[in-house]
């Protein structure tokens, strides 16, 4: 699947939104900002390709336990109005 299928990503970080500019999408070593991802008609993610999601927070997340959430929407040319998913997970931090 091209990159700029993916239609709609929001993740939030103990309940607050994180905004769009400050996430990026590292796939088979390369990452781009979330947000040029509509405008890259070109790299690829591969069904089983891990990509990993890299907030930039000043001073990042403090020790403890944080709840992550993931909505994610695909547009699709074959499924109509495409595919959507949600996931939460719960990260615990240490000093």
């Amino acid at each position: 699947m091209v990159l700029s299928l993916l239609d709609e990503t929001r993740l939030t970080v103990d309940g607050k939104l994180i905004p769009q500019e400050q996430i990026t999408l590292t796939i088979s070593g390369k990452t781009l900002p979330l947000t040029d991802l509509e405008s890259d008609p070109v790299t690829k993610w591969e069904f089983g390709d891990v990509g990993v999601l890299t907030i930039r927070q000043p001073g990042g997340l403090p020790a403890g336990e944080h709840k992550l959430e993931l909505h994610q929407h695909v547009r699709t040319p074959y499924i109509p109005g495409g595919v959507a998913g949600e996931d939460a997970k719960v990260l615990n931090l240490s000093a």
